[in-house]
């Protein structure tokens, strides 16, 4: 983002609603930057949701919650698509009648504060926390050696805001699940699935502003302050940030696993799919929407002309259980 926007990024940029054919719900069995739809999304909420089960039973200290009869579930993250326990409009219509509760969507970012002090007993985000609440400051300032010029993407964390503001926010005795994408302990940014995907849009984003004439609807200043404001952990980081933070521990962490999808779509025609569903806000934002299908044609070509290096970058799903 250019700098004036800095700090803003928790305020919009959706994934694409309704559903229609780019829309997020149709176009996505995992979150933002997995996009190889190598690995199908149902065997990760098939296998996550035995582990929340299991966690609630083992874990969860009812001797230590006063309940008053009411029993408080936070889902952090987007609302729009699979990856979350229920969307909202799904949400009133899937409890069972003959039980009393009561839903709301609560409106804010997670990296800060969104309930009162020890008010909820369990806290799910699936494939969320990676997004940051806005661009760090250095990527964008030129005389910075973070400046992200010709590049798309950043390298920063803002868990530990997450668990702090969680931290006055869980009850005693309560739990947290976080289900995330991110990159196996040992691996280079470099060689995760997320930056290879980010790299191969950014180039387009230059090809497009390399143009000459009318065919130039790109200008290289905008793609070098375009930045998408995400952060793929390891499991030894999330570790790492949750001691540092020292309000939480870590009961349980597995990797989830990683199941072939079966589709007739070609994969480069997938990946932009999803591409288009999950990045349609931050791109309309920033360069307007009248590149959007060109660009997205373009990264579908690029996909298909280097599937091999996309299939070469590495991630994984993993579940933790505070």
């Amino acid at each position: 983002m250019a700098a004036e926007q800095v700090g803003k990024i928790s305020e919009a940029y959706p994934m694409k609603g309704g559903d229609g054919a780019y829309s997020y719900a149709n176009n996505s069995s995992n979150q933002l930057m997995k996009l190889l739809l190598l690995s199908f999304w149902r065997g990760v909420i098939d296998t996550a949701k035995k582990l929340i089960t299991d966690a609630i039973a083992e874990k969860l200290d009812f001797n230590s919650i006063v309940l008053s009869n009411t029993f408080r579930i936070a889902d952090l993250g987007c609302s729009v698509g699979p990856n979350t326990i229920r969307s909202s409009a799904a949400l009133f219509t899937s409890i069972p009648p003959d039980r009393q509760y009561y839903a709301a969507g609560v409106a804010g970012s997670f990296h800060s504060r969104l309930f009162p002090n020890a008010s909820l007993h369990f806290v799910h985000s699936s494939n969320a926390i990676f997004w940051l609440s806005r661009v760090p400051k250095s990527v964008v300032d030129k005389s910075s050696h973070s400046w992200n010029k010709e590049r798309i993407h950043i390298s920063d964390s803002e868990v530990e805001c997450f668990l702090h503001a969680r931290a006055q926010e869980v009850a005693c005795g309560g739990l947290i699940a976080l289900i995330t994408t991110g990159r196996p302990n040992g691996a280079l940014y470099s060689q995760t699935l997320q930056s290879i995907t980010y790299d191969l849009l950014g180039s387009c984003l230059m090809d497009m502003a390399k143009r000459v004439g009318n065919a130039k609807i790109v200008r290289e200043e905008e793609v070098d302050s375009f930045n998408v404001p995400t952060y793929f952990m390891s499991p030894q980081e999330l570790v790492a940030v949750v001691n540092r933070n020292g309000e939480f521990s870590i009961e349980r962490m597995e990797n989830l696993p990683q199941v072939k999808e079966v589709s007739n779509l070609p994969e480069s025609q997938i990946l932009a799919s999803h591409l288009r569903a999950a990045m349609d806000g931050l791109i309309k934002e920033h360069f307007g929407d009248v590149i959007l299908d060109e660009l997205c044609e373009l990264f579908r070509k690029k996909v298909e002309e280097e599937l091999p290096l996309i299939k070469s970058g590495r991630y994984i799903d993993f579940f933790a259980l505070r």
